[in-house]
């Protein structure tokens, strides 16, 4: 075996994106390096473990450390990449923009431990809602944002009255949360108008303004 073949199959192992793609990199620098395999052995296993200790760190840096879903960052980098999607091959995407009403009541009547453990719960329900292709994010605080794969506009305001109805089912010792909801997909935009968060955000207001003004009728 040459010296470039074990140089070869120990980059590739060593640059392994994903546990997975580490596997796989493990298999083919087994087969690159033959009968030498038992004198690297102890150095692949290595390289393979770091580097699904590197995976498991991206991982988490794109998690949001209270609810486990994707922080800010990650939500909007898996935006971006949708976005460029839709352009390239004309497939449709929405994004769900929810907020937490009355999160600051809580935390002022019962303390911010109260407040995250309703925020823990709406982010469980709103994962357990959607499919496994969408993307769910903590944006902040009382922020939530769904990108929802797929999806046109009126399948993704059924789907986020849908979420809407989960959420505000849940029991939570501070009550049932209240949810304001937005909505705006790619297939509604076009060219020179708002961008598709600027319109969901434009939803999100427009429907914490009407769900206040019911309350106070009520």
């Amino acid at each position: 075996m040459s010296i470039e073949a074990a140089v070869l199959a120990l980059t590739e192992l060593a640059s392994a994106g994903s546990a997975r793609d580490s596997l796989l990199a493990m298999h083919r620098a087994s087969n690159l390096l033959g009968e030498d395999v038992k004198t690297y052995r102890p150095l692949l296993e290595c390289l393979a473990r770091q580097s699904c200790e590197l995976d498991q760190l991206r991982r988490l840096a794109g998690r949001d450390a209270l609810t486990g879903v994707a922080n800010r960052r990650c939500f909007q980098e898996s935006l971006e990449r949708e976005q460029a999607r839709a352009e390239r091959q004309g497939e449709c995407f929405a994004l769900v923009l929810l907020d937490l009403d009355g999160l600051k009541a809580i935390n002022d009547t019962h303390g911010h431990a109260a407040g995250d453990t309703v925020i823990v719960a709406v982010a469980e329900a709103c994962t357990a809602s959607v499919r496994s292709s969408d993307v769910v994010a903590r944006l902040g605080g009382d922020e939530f944002a769904i990108i929802m794969v797929g999806a046109n506009g009126e399948g993704a305001r059924a789907s986020g009255e849908r979420i809407r109805a989960a959420i505000e089912a849940v029991e939570t010792p501070f009550g049932r949360p209240r949810i304001s909801v937005g909505v705006a997909a790619s297939d509604e935009i076009r060219a020179g108008e708002d961008s598709l968060f600027e319109r969901a955000d434009r939803e999100l207001y427009r429907d914490k303004a009407g769900r206040k003004a019911e309350a106070q009728v009520a």
